[in-house]
């Protein structure tokens, strides 16, 4: 799971790379770069800014990392 803001850092370029190199599942959180790097990865969440700022990436990015831990534990 990699959580990418609004604009592209060559880090995480590499991270989903090297994630497909050994074959691992990638998911991306981001709030604008759906689009630009859909075809990478497995899935894309959108976690979009809203325009009173309650919401935003972090919050997303924080149901979406306990959903994971979650799921692990059950596992």
């Amino acid at each position: 799971m990699i959580f990418q803001p609004g604009r592209a850092l060559h880090e995480l370029i590499v991270m989903v790379e090297r994630a497909r190199a050994v074959g691992a599942r990638v998911v991306r959180v981001t709030d604008e770069l759906g689009e630009q790097f859909g075809d990478r990865v497995d899935a894309v969440l959108t976690a979009p800014h809203t325009p009173t700022g309650i919401t935003s990436e972090a919050l997303t990015a924080l149901v979406g990392a306990d959903v994971l831990l979650l799921t692990l534990t059950t596992l």
